[in-house]
């Protein structure tokens, strides 16, 4: 019985296979995320700069930048905040 209770024990403290690559496949999610994210706030401040250093309107700006216009909105959404 003993044995029973140290391996239900041990499995909570350091989970199974399967939750380790649950855990794998979340974090390399997370990460695809973050760079996304990352991508999308640098693509905004180079439309920023374009907008500011050129006196560019935005769209002018994204021309340039030749950011796609089906996610233009999205960027415009962000260059606001």
């Amino acid at each position: 019985m003993k044995d029973g209770m140290e391996k239900k024990a041990w499995k909570k403290r350091h989970g199974t296979r399967h939750g380790k690559k649950g855990m794998e496949k979340g974090m390399e999610k997370g990460m695809e995320k973050g760079l996304l994210k990352g991508r999308q706030e640098t693509l905004a401040a180079s439309i920023r700069n374009v907008m500011k250093n050129m006196d560019f309107s935005m769209e002018r700006a994204m021309d340039v930048l030749q950011v796609p216009v089906a996610e233009r909105a999205k960027y415009a959404q962000l260059v606001k905040e």
